[in-house]
C-alpha cells in the first residue's frame, strides 16, 4: 500500500529510536477492534511489519512479542481487509526473521492462512462459472473439457 511505501521510504531517514517510537504508536492501533477502525488497524498492522524490516531483527525483538499476538488476534476477527494486511504483516516478519521465527507464532498464524488460500483458489475456480448465464453453459462446459482434455494428454 502507499502508505507502507511512505513508512518504508521514511523509516531509512530516521533513527532506530524514532523508528521504535512509530512502532509503538502503530502497535496501539493494531489492538482496535471497532468495526469503523478495522481498516486503520490493518493498515497500521503492515506498518509495524514494513517499520520491524527497516528496525532490524535485534532491535524489533522486545517490541515482537506484542506485535505479534496482536495480528494473530486481528486474524481471529475474520474480517477480510484486516487479514490481508496481516498477511502483509506476516511476510515482513518472516522475512525478518526467517527460520529465526518463534514456531508457537508459525503455529498460530498458519491455519487462516492457509485457508485464505484456499479460499482464494476456490474463488479463482469458481468465478468463470458464477459470471456465465444459463444459455451459454453447455458451450462453455464443452470448451472447458476441452481444454482440460488439452492439458492433461
Amino acid at each position: 500500500s502507499a502508505l507502507s511505501s511512505l513508512v518504508a521510504c521514511g523509516a531509512r531517514a530516521v533513527d532506530s529510536e524514532q523508528l521504535t517510537a512509530v512502532i509503538r504508536a502503530l502497535a496501539e492501533l493494531m489492538t482496535v477492534s471497532t468495526e469503523a477502525h478495522l481498516s486503520l488497524r490493518a493498515r497500521a498492522t503492515e506498518c509495524v511489519g514494513v517499520c520491524a524490516l527497516s528496525l532490524g531483527a535485534q532491535a524489533f525483538a522486545p517490541l515482537m512479542p506484542e506485535a505479534c499476538t496482536a495480528a494473530a488476534a486481528g486474524l481471529r476477527l475474520g474480517h477480510s481487509e484486516l487479514s490481508e494486511y496481516t498477511f502483509g504483516f506476516i511476510g515482513h516478519v518472516a522475512a525478518l526473521y526467517q527460520d529465526q521465527l518463534d514456531a508457537g507464532f508459525v503455529h498460530t498464524v498458519l491455519p487462516p492462512i492457509l485457508a485464505s488460500c484456499r479460499a482464494d483458489e476456490i474463488v479463482e475456480r469458481g468465478a468463470g462459472g458464477a459470471e456465465e448465464d444459463d444459455e451459454g453453459d453447455d458451450a462453455a462446459s464443452e470448451e472447458d473439457s476441452e481444454e482440460d482434455r488439452g492439458r492433461r494428454g
